[in-house]
């Protein structure tokens, strides 16, 4: 089914041009915030519980349409695209969780001393109440922290929006299938029928996979998961995550993506991964499971021509692409032909220069941006965060970390979500950990409130705009949703937290906090070993950088896959291949309007299943 750009309410507010003035007015309405108020009470509780206890979360927007496509379409009022889109993006739940639960596990486990401003003291953590004084200046900083953080990546992100979206290739897959099953909802009853039956087989699917999982889970199997890394040779690494979602998102980007990860997997993990360790540059973990393996690897190795891949290789295909056609122009003596004026990825030099641009051009972005920045900078100086650098060195690290570590923070993302519809932040610690402990800095402090961005939140909001140019919600309106999420979701967030620990505790047997241990494990090894042995490698990362993109310009490869590969573990690249080879095939046999018009609601369908079963199978 092909994307479809339906009426805005204004056509001056429009993401694209000539769209006329919509039939209906209402967008945001009362019944379409008070739905979305409580979603995201909810939504944010059960994202805190599973990331405190598991470090994951889930994504509720399919789930969020068809709920509010019942309530309020198929009650005889009547709906519109436009109301349940917005009624869809402030119910996204707002989730805080993350410094304020660690900053509390570190203070009661008398890991580090951390100040009062930040979290009470171990005191009355241990024997106080949350409606102690103590907790008004924590809260009020945690508050602040987070959304600077976020409001800094909201400013961002509708300054770059247009030029992303532009892309062919930023197709926001998980922000797709939420725009079409709306868009699929208005369309004809045949249309909808269709969409239902396979989101349907999606839970059928998924609901016998998760029902086979709890039968053989007492007995030691895993039926989402299948890791061979402990039965292969020293320095192998293979396994397969057996995802429904996981194959239809491949199967709804550009298949160079998927194809590309495919052969880049079986390189970085059996063929690269065992020539180092067989020459010692690398050691795996004793008896590593996957996952293990994986973060070892990528901590020794991977980040660095990863990032060279993502920051580097896109220049050296511009540049050689440039100079064959001009070769070619001259050995032909003919006019060469005008290059396109959009490209179908967005590369880092345009980003780049595209972001300054739009800060530039909207003054109101600009000063809040300045703002911002400026913010975080004195934060970190006032309350002398980067102890005992001087007042010097800590304004300059604080302005490195905002500007261009943010900046191209902010990029990865952009293209993992957009292109790839993969999530991950595991980048971030080459940005930010990496870089603080090689300085020689120490302590929990520097590591918990470093000044930072939200990228997440810039990401989000673009995907929010896809939808919106798609089922015709203006701008205004979609940034309009997406604050009115951040206060219900912040409060929700904090009290949650208070109330796990002061009534429950973590970790415990009720409460076992296995997110929280795994962030406290990566704070710790870097806020104790002070940086010995982990900078970057700049010959692996300039290695990598220009080896893929000469790679790329001759090759019908993706330097996307290449650096999703390493920066993802070995479970993920064969499953993660599979719906782009079903691609391939279904568009040389079937053809490409076949894709648009089914293939890609079937991949949705199964995703929009997958999702409430994995929700409601998360509490078993």
């Amino acid at each position: 089914m092909p994307e479809k750009v339906h009426p805005t309410e204004a056509a001056d507010d429009s993401l694209f041009e000539g769209t006329p003035a919509p039939k209906s007015t209402r967008v945001l309405t009362a019944r379409g915030t008070c739905l979305a108020i409580f979603l995201n009470i909810v939504y944010t509780l059960i994202n805190a519980y599973l990331g405190l206890n598991f470090g994951m979360g889930l994504g509720f927007g399919i789930i969020t349409v068809l709920v509010a496509y019942v309530l309020f379409h198929s009650r005889g009022e009547g709906s519109n695209r436009q109301e349940i889109t917005t009624a869809m993006v402030a119910s996204t739940g707002f989730t805080m969780y993350y410094l304020l639960s660690l900053s509390i596990f570190i203070q009661a486990e008398g890991h580090a001393v951390l100040p009062w401003w930040l979290v009470p003291s171990q005191d009355i953590l241990l024997h106080g109440s949350p409606l102690d004084p103590a907790w008004i200046v924590p809260i009020i900083f945690h508050f602040v922290f987070v959304i600077a953080g976020t409001l800094l990546a909201i400013v961002i992100a509708l300054a770059i929006s247009d030029l992303v979206l532009a892309r062919k290739k930023s197709t926001f897959p998980f922000y797709l299938a939420s725009a079409v099953t709306i868009d699929t909802c208005f369309q004809s009853e045949k249309e909808t029928r269709f969409m239902f039956k396979w989101l349907g087989i999606g839970v059928l699917l998924t609901s016998i996979q998760g029902a086979i999982h709890l039968l053989i889970r007492p007995f030691g199997f895993d039926a989402n998961l299948v890791d061979f890394t402990p039965l292969l040779p020293n320095g192998f690494a293979l396994g397969l995550m057996l995802n429904i979602s996981l194959m239809a998102v491949s199967y709804i980007i550009d298949p160079k993506v998927s194809v590309t990860m495919l052969f880049a997997g079986i390189a970085t993990y059996l063929v690269i991964a065992p020539i180092l360790t067989a020459t010692g540059l690398f050691i795996p973990p004793a008896t590593p499971t996957s996952m293990q393996f994986w973060y070892t690897l990528l901590l020794d190795f991977s980040i660095s021509p990863a990032l060279g891949v993502m920051l580097i290789s896109g220049f050296i295909v511009l540049g050689i692409t440039k100079l064959k056609g001009r070769r070619q122009q001259k050995e032909q003596n003919t006019t060469p032909e005008p290059e396109p004026s959009i490209r179908d990825s967005l590369g880092f030099g345009e980003y780049f220069k595209g972001l300054f641009s739009g800060l530039s051009k909207n003054r109101w972005l600009g000063i809040s941006a300045i703002v911002l920045v400026s913010f975080f900078v004195l934060l970190t100086l006032v309350v002398d965060i980067f102890t005992p650098f001087p007042f010097w060195i800590s304004m300059v690290l604080a302005l490195a970390l905002m500007i261009p570590v943010a900046i191209i923070d902010v990029f990865i993302l952009i293209k993992f979500v957009g292109e790839a519809g993969i999530g991950m932040g595991i980048q971030r610690i080459a940005f930010y950990e990496i870089p603080l402990a090689t300085a020689g800095l120490k302590g929990y402090l520097p590591f918990l409130a470093y000044p930072r961005i939200n990228p997440f939140g810039t990401t989000d909001l673009i995907g929010n705009l896809k939808i919106g140019g798609i089922t015709g919600t203006p701008k205004r309106a979609i940034l309009t949703a997406q604050l009115l999420k951040i206060l219900p979701g912040s409060i929700t967030s904090i009290v949650f937290v208070l109330a796990a620990w002061y009534f429950i505790g973590f970790p415990t047997d009720t409460f076992p906090g296995g997110g929280l241990i795994m962030s406290f494990g990566i704070v710790s090894l870097f806020a104790t070993l002070g940086g010995a042995g982990m900078g970057l490698n700049f010959v692996t990362f300039l290695g990598g950088g220009l080896s893929i993109g000469i790679l790329a310009a001759f090759l019908p490869i993706s330097s996307l896959g290449v650096a999703l590969a390493m920066f993802l573990p070995p479970t993920y690249f064969i499953p993660f291949s599979l719906g782009g080879i079903v691609r391939l095939i279904t568009d040389r046999k079937l053809g490409k309007k076949w894709f648009q018009e089914r293939g890609q609601i079937i991949a949705i369908g199964f995703i929009a299943g997958a999702a409430i079963t994995q929700v409601i199978m998360s509490f078993l």
